[in-house]
Parts: structure tokens; C-alpha cells; sequence
């Protein structure tokens, strides 16, 4: 079945480009049958490459090549192999570089299972974090590796393998802190962030003694800062937002209200970060926080999370009532205590009408900023990639064993 699946997932001449689906969760199902994914006029930008030829508001009639002819991505048409896809966001692209980021995830954690800090550390729970990073070599592709191919896939090689790495930093992190949490995440804490904060010139100028995995942090993080001389600066700013996600808060035992919710978990699911990385993706420059781009931005950080959640919910809440985590941050969970319901499948199906209502949002503030002109080019060319992240992260949901397991295995 798999094999049938994959042969249809994208046009021939890319197929050879196609990292293999094994996995699919269909995590919505027949839940709320009655919310279908809206039909959007940013689809049919995104096919036709408008927003990439855009030009003082209007598209250019030019032979500006479209994203389906992308040097670094392949289109991926989930749909059309018969697979459902919880989202109005059809356009999906996969970067053609996803066995170089790969190879990067495996060897750090390669490296971290035989670093001896790791294997003195996180024993809290039974599992340390050498153990962790052993578990996840031989699953790594068909778990949280997904991300980097659909979320930033016009990357060329190198970007792409850094942003990979990132991933490493990423969730190796969020699964200590769901699953410890005080002095153990302090150490994890203590071990990743200062390497990652060290500047340009630091990590040029360090004779220092170093393990096998200390010596592949400081290449990655060297990557970013060198990859901003040559185009762009978002760089940095992945560098700044991994440092804030390490480094974040606990939430708090109670939130007042569902936007004091959303505004955490915007932070805890690393929203900023996903969109710093599409900025260094595309070589780009803009300014993310440009109070031209706010509604749009806002809108599209808000969908980030809720997607997850969606995704997430089952395994998310099978852990924590079974003690395996320490908090249940979700959509989910919320929408179901803000709407007093007793009902899991209702809360399920009120927060996918939740995602499909902030997808015709979205749609409606791109209409309105194509209608104003007020984007220049290579902000529209960051619109475009952050759409792409938005249906990425959907994909990511349901093609990832991390969440629906080995019975959604094709």
C-alpha cells in the first residue's frame, strides 16, 4: 500500500526526490462531519506562483518561475493519493534535500548517546538523555525529522542542513521538559544554550577542548552566522528564538482566558522560531515584526499550535494521564474547559473548526494586502513561505509516527 501511495504522491520526474511516506494518521477522521476545509483563493495563488511574481501589488506577467519548478523543492500532492489532509492549505512542497538533513539529526544523535554528560543525565524518569537520543536514531526520519523537509523547503543544501539541526536542539529539548522538568532541565539547559549563544567571533577565535558533539554544535551554529554574510539575516534570529525556546517558562497554573492560552503556547510550540527559519530559508532580510505583515503574522502563529495540538492531542494526552509528562498544553484540552464540554470528540471537532476558521482569516488578510499593494517582493516571497510552513506542519502531523504510532503505518 505504501508503495502504491508514494508512486502517486508526486509527478514522475520528481519521484526520484520523494522522501517515502510510511506513515498516516488521519487524526480528525469522521469527527465533526460537518466541518469540511474551506475552499481558498490563496491556493490558487500559490499554485499559479503569484505571490512570487509579485511587484508594487500586482503580479507581474513574466515567466518567474512558479514554486512547483522549485531548484530545491518537489510538490507533494497528498490528496490525490487518496490521503486526507486536515486543512484548507493544499499547496505542500518537500525540500529535495532531505537526506543531507538526515544524515545531520542522526549524527548528533549519534554523538550525544556516546557524550558523557548525556549518559550521566536525566535519570529521573528511567530514561536519560543518551537513552533518549538512542531511541530516536533508527526512527528519526518518520518522526520529528519531518518537520524540516515541508516546513522549509526552498532551502538550498547547506541552509537546509542547518535548519535541520535545529530540530536536535528543538526536541531533544521539548521532550526534557515535558518528561522532567526542575534540575534535570537545568542541565540540559546548562549543556546546550551557552555553545549555541556564542557568537561569530567566539567561535573563531575558541581553542578550546571539545567532545565530537560539542565541535558539531559550534559547526552548525558557525553555519548560520556565516550563511547571513552571504545572504540575508535570519541567521541570527533562528539562533535568538532557539536560545528563547531553551530557556522558556513553565506555564502557568491556570490562564485567565483562551488568548493568554494561545499567547503561550504560540512561545512553547517555538512559533517564532518556525518563522525565523523560513526568513533564513529564503536568504531573506524582512523585517518578520513589520507592522505591514502583523495581522497577517499573528493570524498564521495562532494556526501553528492549533494544527499541532490537533495532531498531538491523543498521544499528548494518553502521556500525561499516565504520568509520562508533567504538563498537557493543548488546544484541545482548552477548548474543551473555555466550552465546558464533556465531550472529547466535540472539544476535537471545535478545535478544527477553530484551525479552519484562522485558515479563511488568513486568506482574507493575504486578499487584503495583495488589494493594497503594500508588500514589496521579497516580503510577498516570505508570505508564500509561511503558508508553506502553515500546510507543512499539517503534513508533518500526519505522516509522522511520533503522534498516531505503528498502527497508522501504511
Amino acid at each position: 500500500m505504501a508503495s502504491a501511495i508514494n508512486n502517486v504522491l508526486t509527478p514522475v520526474a520528481d519521484k526520484a526526490c520523494i522522501c517515502p511516506i510510511r506513515y498516516w494518521y488521519d487524526y480528525i477522521g469522521n469527527l465533526g462531519p460537518y466541518l469540511k476545509p474551506p475552499p481558498l483563493k490563496i491556493n490558487t495563488h500559490m499554485q499559479s506562483g503569484t505571490f512570487l511574481r509579485m511587484n508594487d501589488g500586482q503580479p507581474r506577467n513574466d515567466n518567474h518561475k512558479s514554486i512547483l519548478q522549485s531548484e530545491n523543492s518537489i510538490s507533494v500532492f497528498p490528496l490525490t493519493a487518496g490521503l486526507p489532509l486536515a486543512t484548507g492549505l493544499k499547496t505542500i512542497q518537500q525540500t529535495k534535500h532531505w537526506k543531507a538533513g538526515v544524515a545531520m539529526i542522526t549524527k548528533l544523535l549519534e554523538l550525544l548517546a556516546i557524550d558523557n554528560t548525556a549518559g550521566e543525565s536525566f535519570k529521573s524518569n528511567g530514561l536519560s538523555l543518551a537513552g533518549l537520543a538512542k531511541r530516536e536514531m533508527p526512527i528519526v526520519q518518520d518522526t520529528w525529522a519531518r518537520f524540516f523537509m515541508y516546513l522549509w523547503p526552498y532551502a538550498d543544501e547547506q541552509r537546509t542542513v542547518l535548519l535541520a539541526s535545529t530540530l536536535f536542539y528543538v526536541y531533544i529539548s521539548d521532550d526534557c521538559w515535558e518528561m522532567h522538568g526542575g534540575a534535570d532541565l537545568v542541565k540540559m539547559q546548562n549543556n546546550f544554550i551557552p555553545r549555541i549563544a556564542r557568537s561569530k567571533d567566539q567561535l573563531n577565535s575558541s581553542n578550546e577542548s571539545k567532545s565530537a558533539l560539542q565541535s558539531l554544535i559550534d559547526f552548525t551554529i558557525k553555519g548560520f552566522h556565516d550563511q547571513d554574510s552571504i545572504s540575508g539575516n535570519g541567521g541570527q534570529e533562528v539562533i535568538d528564538h532557539i536560545l528563547g525556546f531553551l530557556s522558556r517558562s513553565d506555564p502557568p497554573k491556570e490562564f485567565k482566558d483562551f488568548d493568554e492560552f494561545i499567547d503561550y503556547r504560540i512561545e512553547d510550540a517555538a512559533v517564532p522560531y518556525v518563522f525565523a527559519s523560513v526568513k533564513f530559508s529564503l536568504g531573506s532580510s524582512i523585517d518578520i515584526a513589520s507592522p505591514k505583515l502583523e495581522k497577517f503574522i499573528r493570524l498564521a502563529s495562532k494556526h501553528v499550535p492549533v494544527a499541532n495540538d490537533l495532531g498531538s492531542w491523543k498521544k499528548e494526552k494518553h502521556h500525561f494521564d499516565t504520568g509520562k509528562v508533567m504538563h498537557l498544553i493543548n488546544t484541545v484540552d482548552m477548548i474543551r474547559r473555555v466550552m465546558c464540554l464533556s465531550d472529547e470528540e466535540a472539544a476535537i471537532s471545535q478545535t478544527y473548526a477553530l484551525q479552519l476558521q484562522i485558515e479563511c482569516q488568513i486568506d482574507t488578510e493575504v486578499e487584503r494586502l495583495m488589494a493594497t499593494g503594500a508588500l514589496d517582493e521579497e516580503e510577498w516571497r516570505f508570505v508564500n513561505g509561511i503558508l508553506i510552513a502553515l500546510s507543512g506542519n499539517v503534513l508533518s502531523s500526519s505522516v509522522m509516527s511520533r503522534y498516531g504510532g505503528e498502527t497508522t503505518r501504511l
